[in-house]
């Protein structure tokens, strides 16, 4: 019970200190060693984050510590659920610490193709000197190109997690002798087979 009550005073403090982009026109500005932003995963639950979204935010969180004028950009709308995938990636983020002026939430996405055009339109008044674009390393072979069709991506550098395929199996394996979920059944189907599931 604390520990929900954590986590919704820090989504509370996102709504007030950081910046959520939910209206179409909205962007940001300032000026920013670096911008990271952090692709979204479909969760397996409103309160299940996967094991590869994990690894992505802890990934950027790293970077994030390296980097103390970044901006963290979490992309990703709602696709299990009544919570975005960006408002999930943020409530690990802060439980990492992170802070709140650092954050900013991009929750429309519901593709990679629309995590880059979404961001690109979010961060078109944004002076930044270095982008990265962090998920696995076999997502970010496709993402890139879609997040350099943008000139504010044109040289924006991809920063892999550390997710084994393994521990995705594993997660989604345990998750369903706990609960049956045919969206979760068809994905680790699709892992299995090797076929590219949601992202």
């Amino acid at each position: 019970m604390k520990q929900m009550a954590l986590l919704l005073l820090l989504m509370g403090m996102i709504l007030t200190l950081g910046c959520r982009a939910k209206d179409e026109n909205r962007t940001i500005a300032g000026s920013f060693e670096a911008v990271i932003i952090v692709l979204g995963n479909e969760p397996l639950d409103d309160d299940t984050p996967t094991v590869d979204m994990i690894s992505r935010v802890k990934e950027a969180v790293a970077f994030n510590r390296r980097q103390p004028r970044s901006l963290l950009v979490f992309t990703g709308g709602k696709t299990a659920g009544r919570i975005s995938e960006a408002g999930m990636m943020a409530r690990i983020a802060l439980s990492e610490g992170v802070a709140t002026t650092s954050v900013c939430l991009e929750e429309e996405a519901r593709t990679t193709i629309e995590n880059a055009d979404f961001t690109a339109r979010l961060l078109a008044n944004v002076t930044v000197s270095n982008v990265y674009v962090v998920s696995k390393s076999s997502h970010l072979q496709w993402a890139m190109p879609e997040f350099r069709r943008h000139s504010v991506f044109s040289k924006a550098l991809p920063l892999a997690s550390d997710v084994r395929r393994e521990d995705t199996i594993t997660q989604m394996e345990e998750y369903l002798r706990r609960k049956d979920s045919h969206r979760v059944r068809q994905r680790l189907e699709w892992l299995k087979k090797g076929v590219r599931g949601p992202d």
